[in-house]
């Protein structure tokens, strides 16, 4: 069996990519290591159906009843989901089953607003003290809405500022690595609440929200779709592993060609190993350590498929 990490230069958070937003949440199938939750949290928005396929492996799936209002508690954290029409505003869920049916279990289904104009607001508590991450995905599962862009802000505790993204939703992608994201990065002191407020940028456009993730890497910045997929059971000797570039070097790179100046990427670094902890914590003196490439591909030579395989791929930036 192979399973795959990825991650960022930057941070020092490892992914597991699943088979659907491993960034392990790899943006892209979450992960966890030794069963517990290593460094981030990833949450997927689910409807309250009972279905068991629409769950996201290794993330919270939070069944959302349509109401005014969800709550839930993850350990320390707690959560509540509600929209920004405080008299009559509900929220509803959505979800896509052929999306499902190829893994993207994360983007296809979510939170979205019965009103338009109606925005999602989003907090959470118990976070601790120090510097942390959290990304949101906004993926359409409909075929007809005029896609437009949605503003994602973040506010923490009484701060009379936000920090606003714009984002415009992707449409019924078949892999969670290809669902549109905003990623903010800030300081938290100990008791401060997050408030994440998602609305509609244009009259008559509802606000959506799939899930959200606390202190994982850029989606936009690590690979995606990677192969061999995670848990995949059915490989030939000696693969080359694949992945697409990151989404968000993929977009510059269209800027690029119009002659804005962009952070590209320098090189991947890639790991292979036995033991998923040794590859999470591989630096380039590590055994496991194969080498840097342009390429979004690396041929191996591993043979035994009696033991688990992991891999890794760092993206390292112009920037570092």
């Amino acid at each position: 069996m192979i399973q795959d990490f990825v991650r960022e230069s930057a941070f020092r958070l490892v992914l597991l990519a699943l088979v659907w937003c491993g960034s392990v949440i790899y943006a892209n199938d979450l992960f966890a290591l030794d069963g517990d939750w290593a460094h981030g949290v990833v949450v997927d928005f689910n409807p309250d159906n009972g279905r068991s396929d629409i769950r996201t492996k290794l993330a919270a799936n939070w069944a959302v009843k349509p109401g005014l209002s969800s709550e839930l508690s993850i350990e320390h954290l707690r959560a509540k989901v509600t929209s920004t029409n405080k008299s009559d505003g509900e929220l509803n869920w959505g979800w896509w089953k052929a999306g499902y049916d190829q893994g993207a279990t994360l983007s296809s289904d979510g939170v979205v607003t019965q009103r338009p104009g109606d925005g999602i607001v989003l907090t959470i508590d118990g976070m601790q003290a120090g510097r942390h991450s959290l990304t949101t995905w906004h993926n359409d599962w409909t075929e007809l809405a005029k896609l437009q862009a949605i503003s994602v802000s973040l506010k923490i505790g009484n701060a009379e500022s936000s920090l606003t993204q714009h984002v415009v939703p992707s449409r019924r992608v078949k892999h969670d690595d290809l669902a549109s994201s905003t990623h903010f990065e800030f300081e938290l002191e100990d008791g401060q609440q997050l408030s994440i407020i998602c609305t509609p940028t244009q009259p008559g456009q509802f606000a959506i929200l799939n899930g959200f993730a606390i202190d994982v890497p850029n989606p936009a910045r690590s690979i995606a779709v990677p192969l061999p997929a995670n848990g995949d059971e059915h490989i030939a000797e000696r693969p080359t592993l694949q992945w697409q570039a990151p989404l968000g070097s993929q977009k510059l790179a269209e800027a690029e060609k119009k002659g804005s100046s962009v952070d590209t990427i320098r090189s991947y670094s890639v790991y292979l190993g036995t033991n998923a902890n040794s590859v999470a914590q591989a630096n380039v003196q590590s055994p496991e350590y194969c080498g840097a490439t342009k390429q979004c591909r690396w041929p191996t030579d591993a043979i035994d498929f009696m033991r688990d395989q992991f891999w890794r791929v760092d993206c390292e930036y112009d920037d570092g």
